[in-house]
C-alpha cells in the first residue's frame, strides 16, 4: 500500500487503494471496489469507485499540472481546493442537494514536480547588477546607501547589497562587457547553448538604454556561439528611485523551453504563447 505522502498522477487502479488509506471508514473492510476514470478528458482526473455488493460509490478528482486536452495549457492545481470550498459552502447552505466532499488532499498535488522544475531553473541562471544610484526605503523616504556622484557599483543588489567593485562610470558597452565575463564563465554558458536573456531595469533607468544593454548582451553571446531564443527587457523587479541595471542568462533544455513559451497572466506579468525559433 501507498502512503500518498507525495504527489503522482494516479491511474484508475491506483484510486480504491488511494480510498481505503484516506477515507477508511467509507467502505466496509474488505470490500471488493471497482474503479473506472469518468473524466470527460478536459481537464481533470475524474475517477468513480464503487462497492461491487452495495454499489455505494465515491468520486475521487485528481488535478494534474496541465489539462487534459492539452500539456501545453498549464493551470493552477490550486483549483482543487477553491472547488472543495465551494462545493462545502454550498452544502451548508443548500443541505442534502450538493455533494458532501469528505477530504481535501493538499499531498496529492503536483507541487514536488513545480518545485523540480524551479529548482532546475535555478541552476541554470545566472544574475548579476549594477547600480548607478541607491534605491530610497519607502518606509523613511530616504536612500539606504550612498553612491558618490560620478561612480557605479558592479554587482550590487537590488536592495542595496554589496557588489565587487566600485568604479567610476563607463560607457555601457564597456559596463555590459565587465558584466558578461563573470556570469558566463560561473555556469559555464558554452557554445551550442540557448539561452533566454533578462534585461531588467532597477526602477530609474529608461527603456531606451536597456535595448542598449541588450544589442551588447547579443553581441557578445552571437560571438561565443550562444544562441538567443527570448529576450525580455523592461522593469521586471525593481526599487523605488534606483537606477541601474542587471543582467540575467537561463540556459534552456528542451523542457525549461517549453514552459518558458508558455502563456502566463498575473497582474505584474503577461505573456503570449512564445514561438519556436
Amino acid at each position: 500500500m501507498k502512503d500518498y505522502k507525495t504527489y503522482f498522477l494516479m491511474q484508475a487502479p491506483d484510486v480504491p487503494d488511494y480510498v481505503k488509506n484516506k477515507v477508511p471508514d467509507f467502505f466496509p473492510a474488505g470490500a471488493d471496489l471497482a474503479s473506472e476514470e469518468i473524466g470527460d478528458g478536459n481537464l481533470n482526473y475524474v475517477f468513480r469507485v464503487k462497492d461491487k455488493v452495495s454499489g455505494k460509490t465515491i468520486i475521487v478528482k485528481q488535478a494534474g499540472a496541465a489539462t487534459r486536452i492539452s500539456k501545453d495549457m498549464i493551470i493552477s492545481t490550486d483549483r482543487g481546493r477553491i472547488e472543495a470550498k465551494i462545493l462545502q459552502i454550498q452544502a451548508e447552505m443548500a443541505p442534502g442537494l450538493v455533494p458532501k466532499v469528505y477530504l481535501y488532499d493538499g499531498v496529492m498535488l503536483p507541487l514536488p514536480e513545480v518545485e523540480r522544475l524551479a529548482k532546475k531553473a535555478c541552476a541554470n541562471v545566472r544574475t548579476m547588477g549594477m547600480a548607478l544610484t541607491p534605491c530610497v526605503i519607502p518606509e523613511n523616504g530616504k536612500a539606504n546607501f550612498t553612491i558618490a556622484e560620478g561612480e557605479m557599483e558592479i554587482g550590487m543588489g537590488i536592495h542595496g547589497e554589496p557588489g565587487i567593485e566600485k568604479c567610476s562610470l563607463k560607457p555601457a558597452d564597456e559596463i555590459t562587457a565587465s558584466m558578461m565575463e563573470p556570469l558566463l564563465a560561473d555556469l559555464p554558458y558554452a557554445a551550442g547553448d540557448e539561452v533566454s536573456v533578462l534585461i531588467n531595469g532597477l526602477g530609474a533607468t529608461p527603456k531606451e538604454e536597456l535595448y542598449i544593454v541588450y544589442r551588447k548582451v547579443a553581441e557578445i553571446l552571437g560571438q561565443k556561439g550562444i544562441k538567443v531564443y527570448h529576450p525580455y527587457i523592461g522593469e521586471f523587479a525593481t526599487s523605488m528611485d534606483m537606477a541601474g541595471m542587471s543582467i540575467s542568462l537561463l540556459r534552456l533544455d528542451g523542457e525549461l523551453k517549453k514552459y518558458l513559451a508558455m502563456p502566463c497572466r498575473t497582474p505584474f506579468f503577461e505573456q503570449r504563447q512564445l514561438k519556436e525559433k
